[in-house]
């Protein structure tokens, strides 16, 4: 479902327990729990005022007002829009919940939850194992998506492991300082095991997606 090669099994697997500890300590255990609660809440903080900001640009709009697809009423006799109230929520709680596990670099890569969203629709028939040439538009869409994910987090990888080694990340990704304690956790037991970010790919993307 995520795009995780068969072999994947067997790299994964002496790393189970290794992996699970760290899923509980970073998710479960008290001091890493407020930590992600506080980064969290100082970014609602900071983005609940910019929920909706009334801007009808694409170009001035926040990304969670792009999400809501904000359709310009042409019948009142004030200027006012429709907007799409799940998903303008979705993506408000996805863009300022997310930095708060996996760091603020990882949101700003363009389409990153228009692909998830995509991904998440489409999951079910993947689960199935369906073949992608099946005439299904939500198959086909959620292969395309998954893809992209896998390459944004491939690339995401990377740039961890070029911050940890003291480089600068290349590219378009910023400062990876503030990646949570859970993810670099997880990136680092895998790679202490030379799993390639090609191979962490697939179960970064399960954890966004869950």
């Amino acid at each position: 479902m995520f795009g995780a090669r068969r072999q994947s099994k067997d790299i994964y697997a002496p790393l189970f327990k290794a992996l699970h500890k760290c899923s509980d300590e970073g998710l479960l255990r008290r001091a890493a729990l407020a930590k992600i609660v506080d980064v969290t809440t100082r970014g609602i903080e900071r983005n609940v005022a910019q929920l909706l900001t009334r801007t009808f640009s694409p170009i001035d709009a926040q990304p969670w007002e792009r999400a809501a697809v904000p359709t310009l009423d042409r019948y009142s006799k004030v200027t006012a829009a429709e907007v799409s109230l799940f998903a303008l929520i979705r993506d408000f709680v996805g863009m300022t919940s997310t930095p708060s596990i996996f760091g603020t670099s990882l949101i700003e890569q363009g389409g990153l939850f228009e692909d998830l969203w995509t991904f998440d629709t489409g999951s079910h028939f993947l689960a199935m194992g369906l073949p992608r040439w099946l005439p299904v538009r939500s198959l086909s869409r959620a292969y395309a998506a998954r893809e992209r994910l896998l390459h944004h987090f491939k690339r995401y990888s990377v740039a961890m492991d070029q911050f940890v080694r003291g480089d600068e990340p290349s590219g378009e990704w910023g400062d990876m300082s503030d990646v949570g304690e859970l993810i670099q956790n997880r990136m680092k037991i895998m790679r202490e095991a030379n799993i390639s970010p090609e191979s962490r790919a697939p179960f970064d993307l399960a954890y966004l997606w869950a």
